[in-house]
């Protein structure tokens, strides 16, 4: 059985994560809007790096704001002849507050 503790000390570990190459700058703040209020700050608000800056503003104000992070891709055309199938490289920044 979970307890409310455990569960608190479980949300400081999450990332909640957007990142859908489609999206713009009203999809975005219409995603922020939708997010739930949670009684901690998450570990991180994981965004494309051009939403890094509307993201911070709405973790700023939160009641519980939160650290940023964000990705970068590459595909390496020397590294796809290596290994069957697509290669895609994620690197993850933690952007501490």
């Amino acid at each position: 059985m979970t307890n409310r503790l455990r569960l608190l000390q479980l949300s400081k570990l999450l990332d909640v994560t957007r990142l859908n190459d489609a999206d713009d700058t009203q999809q975005m703040a219409q995603w922020l809007e939708q997010l739930p209020q949670l009684p901690v700050a998450v570990a991180a608000y994981c965004v494309y790096p051009s939403y890094l800056t509307q993201v911070s503003l709405v973790s700023s104000e939160s009641e519980q704001p939160s650290n940023l992070a964000t990705v970068v891709n590459f595909v390496s055309k020397l590294m796809k002849r290596c290994q069957p199938g697509p290669l895609k490289l994620i690197v993850l920044f933690l952007i501490k507050r």
